[in-house]
């Protein structure tokens, strides 16, 4: 693609969104350094590129709003919206209301699979633009379509958005949060303080954990600020006024309403998955983020906190951020359940660290800088589409339906055991369920009442889900014969697996 040449006095989408001075640096001085670092501007052919990215990635989230069947957790979205502060699922929704409450109106139109993912559809295509948005203005062009591009392709970011759960949500508030909490602090105005108390009092009510993110990136800006001067940097009068002191009182004020209403326990997600659980924890991450994304975005992170000027503290946003998210939740996944879906709130600035990495390398490479940046990210696209690929086939979900189609339709008074029971009880509530996961002895005495059961099995590559200590499976070798599975292809190390069998009392 040819170099194109932009008048610096038409350039709009690479100018600073922050004006006022860091540290009593003048105004000019702060918008020098940014623009220094930009050799070219927007021009008609990134316009091009954008739209034609963004459009790849509306079709496949779109595509993925109606092409598969409701997970576990799409249904227990479905009673927490429907029920609100009165579920009966624990730990409830008083720590995490907010996505609950946003989707509750709309149960009114549509309670199907399509009908409980348009939001999450929608905010994950918002997502998709206000990355682009917080790349390009943060780091350049380039930085923007690879950051799009990326996050357009993210298998992630794709079940993110296709799922009706609040992760979408949560990546573009975490998006949004990243772009315009550097402009608040360096601005200094009341308008920009106020939006930004807005989104981080969003982030905690969607789910506690996604705070966690939030919490680097508030420690990033405090140490570099926007010249990319390292150094403590203490926050304005005004910053304290309205941003800081306002959502620490928030967040004293919520865990104040918690405990006095006897829901301390809601912030609290049971007491953790096991030690396998907990040590599949980062690699889960890695895996989510695709390995190719996540060696990009470390390197782009430490290149862009080496060089000079405001990308500076982009860098050490991404590199806080990430940090702060998986320490934490290591350290929290000893005490109660953890999940990778939980480190969402990282992926912007890890993506847009990735486009950093693009950035730079386009500005360094002199005549090949296009071949050089375009064959990094190709390379990079290349190696997670196995998994976004394998996405577009089963949606990263077991599909349990042809499993109790073939119960119905060859023994359907046998009792069943499953798990999840919900989705059981959803696609075929005719059946008489119990959930696979009770102990031997409840299993063992349906079986002698029964004389004959079914067992509808959800298979991972590490083995059975929820089965780490290996009951379900021994049980299942003594008193059971597999009679079928079922599975769509996938091209990476995922597996999403359902295997039914016929237990006999006999066996």
């Amino acid at each position: 693609m040819p170099d194109v040449t932009i008048d610096p006095g038409a350039v709009t989408a690479t100018a600073p969104t922050s004006t006022l001075p860091v540290d009593g640096a003048a105004d000019n001085e702060v918008i020098e350094s940014r623009e220094a670092g930009w050799q070219h501007g927007w021009s008609r052919a990134h316009t091009v590129l954008l739209l034609a990215v963004l459009a790849i990635g509306i079709a496949m989230r779109l595509y993925s709003m109606v092409a598969f069947p409701f997970d576990q957790d799409e249904l227990y979205t479905l009673m927490e919206s429907r029920d609100l502060f009165d579920t009966r699922l624990q730990p409830g929704i008083e720590a995490r209301p907010l996505y609950y409450l946003i989707q509750h109106p709309f149960l009114e139109l549509s309670q199907s699979e399509i009908g409980l993912r348009v939001l999450p559809t929608l905010f994950g295509i918002l997502g998709l633009i206000v990355t682009a948005i917080a790349a390009v203005r943060m780091v350049g062009p380039l930085a923007g379509l690879a950051a799009v591009a990326f996050a357009a392709l993210s298998p992630w970011h794709l079940y993110a958005s296709g799922t009706a759960r609040y992760f979408s949500l949560v990546y573009l508030l975490s998006a949004v949060l990243a772009w315009r909490l550097p402009i608040a602090i360096d601005g200094d105005r009341r308008r920009d303080f106020v939006f930004v108390l807005l989104v981080l009092v969003a982030v905690p009510a969607t789910h506690p954990t996604f705070a966690i993110p939030a919490a680097g990136v508030a420690l990033a800006v405090t140490l570099v600020n926007g010249a990319g001067t390292v150094g403590w940097h203490w926050p304005s009068r005004r910053a304290w006024a309205w941003l800081w002191l306002p959502y620490a009182a928030f967040l004293v004020a919520a865990y104040a309403a918690l405990s006095l209403t006897g829901n301390e326990s809601a912030v609290r997600n049971w007491s953790g998955r096991g030690l396998a659980a907990t040590l599949r924890l980062v690699p889960a991450i890695v895996e989510w983020a695709t390995l190719p994304v996540v060696a990009l975005s470390v390197a782009g992170a430490f290149l862009l906190f080496a060089v000079d000027g405001p990308r500076r503290r982009v860098g050490a946003m991404a590199i806080m951020s990430t940090l702060v998210t998986v320490m934490l939740l290591f350290v929290m996944s000893f005490s109660t359940d953890v999940y990778a879906d939980y480190a969402i709130g990282m992926l912007p600035l890890a993506l847009i660290a990735a486009g950093g990495a693009v950035q730079l390398m386009y500005e360094r490479l002199g005549a090949s800088r296009w071949l050089g940046a375009m064959l990094v990210t190709g390379i990079v696209i290349a190696g997670g589409l196995p998994s976004t690929v394998s996405y577009l086939f089963d949606g990263l979900r077991f599909d349990y339906r042809p499993a109790f189609e073939r119960i119905v339709r060859e023994a359907p008074d046998d009792p069943v055991l499953a798990w999840p029971v919900a989705i059981q009880r959803h696609y075929a509530p005719q059946l008489e369920s119990l959930d696979l996961q009770v102990s031997p002895g409840r299993r063992d005495r349906l079986l002698e009442t029964s004389g004959q059961a079914w067992a509808v099995v959800s298979v991972k590559r590490h083995g059975i889900a929820a089965d780490d200590d290996g009951v379900v499976a021994s049980w299942l070798a003594d008193r059971c014969r597999r009679v079928e599975s079922y599975e769509r292809p996938r091209l990476d190390y995922r597996m999403y697996r359902v295997e039914l069998w016929r237990c006999n009392r006999d066996w």
